[in-house]
């Protein structure tokens, strides 16, 4: 590669020297020599990503709680897994970087959102379960997080007027003993 570059240089400066008006076949001196970097090699530039939102960790797991349960409120996808009961931590973290992806979110690191998901679940307790792997019958600790089972949500629709309407005020209150 060394002797190309060489040879690549001395024809370069043969030209410019042709090109400046220099005897064809005398050897230049040092003076005419040019200086000639070598071609530097440039980064291929990669497309610009849009701006992730940053959220901090205690809202990110607030959220995964919620996704988990099967809440997609503010996000495209449509999930009917709903996940509730002891889930691995590496389930859960898995579940949190597509979360992030998928809200646009910078994903932060995990052990600061495990910590927020941890005292958002359990109080801050950790749990672990052994697992045996069947093929070599060893044992493994792993660590679990018990998400807890999502909620109803019950919503009350009445045609009828609401009773804090048909309260007595001060106002009202004859028309109220009237009614009565």
């Amino acid at each position: 590669m060394v002797r190309v570059s060489e040879r690549l240089l001395i024809l370069v400066q043969s030209v410019v020297l042709l090109l400046r008006g220099s005897e064809v076949g005398k050897s230049p001196t040092p003076g005419h020599l040019i200086d000639v970097e070598p071609p530097v090699e440039r980064r291929k530039s990669k497309p610009a990503q849009p701006a992730l939102s940053v959220v901090p960790p205690k809202e990110q797991a607030k959220r995964l709680v919620a996704w988990l349960q099967g809440d997609v409120s503010g996000s495209s996808v449509v999930s009917a897994e709903v996940f509730s009961g002891r889930m691995l931590a590496r389930d859960v973290e898995r579940q949190h970087r597509e979360l992030c992806a998928e809200m646009g979110w910078k994903p932060q690191p995990w052990r600061l959102v495990g910590r927020e998901l941890s005292l958002l679940i359990s109080g801050g307790t950790k749990r672990w379960v052994w697992i045996v792997d069947p093929a070599s019958g060893e044992k493994h600790r792993l660590r679990v997080y018990n998400i807890p089972a999502p909620t109803p949500r019950t919503i009350q629709i009445s045609r009828e007027t609401p009773a804090a309407a048909v309260e007595p005020t001060p106002r009202r209150m004859t028309a109220w003993r009237k009614a009565a």
